[in-house]
């Protein structure tokens, strides 16, 4: 995993925040990353004790891929499976998950980029 770089980051309550952004699996080797990427990355998640996840996965929620990754990693996607966040195919790549629910979880509106903003609100600081 860290040959595809992450960013790990912990609140004040202690949540570990890990921002993910593997390669798109255009051709086999790249797939080949995206899932050892995914795997690694769920290991050192599973050993949080409070984790958000948040980033462009490269996997629709219906992605074998993706389903490994959150159950591995012992969390749940809080954005709706249903929710375009990529452009050109009108995909749900990027995404929220975590061991709590979210309050709520919404995408802005298409910007600067082939890819939407997610806002996502949990519980206040613990």
């Amino acid at each position: 995993m860290d040959a595809v770089p992450y960013v790990r980051a912990v609140r004040e309550d202690g949540t570990a925040v890990y921002a993910l952004h593997p390669p798109p699996p255009v051709n086999a080797y790249l797939a080949g990353v995206r899932r050892d990427y995914l795997r690694a990355a769920a290991e050192k998640i599973a050993r949080e004790t409070d984790v958000v996840v948040v980033g462009d996965l490269n996997s629709s929620p219906f992605s074998p891929v993706f389903r490994d990754f959150a159950a591995h990693a012992r969390i749940t996607a809080q954005t709706p499976a249903y929710l375009p966040t990529w452009q050109p195919f009108g995909l749900n790549i990027d995404h929220v998950l975590s061991r709590e629910p979210a309050q709520s979880v919404r995408a802005l509106a298409w910007r600067h980029s082939d890819h939407r903003p997610l806002v996502a609100r949990f519980s206040a600081v613990k």
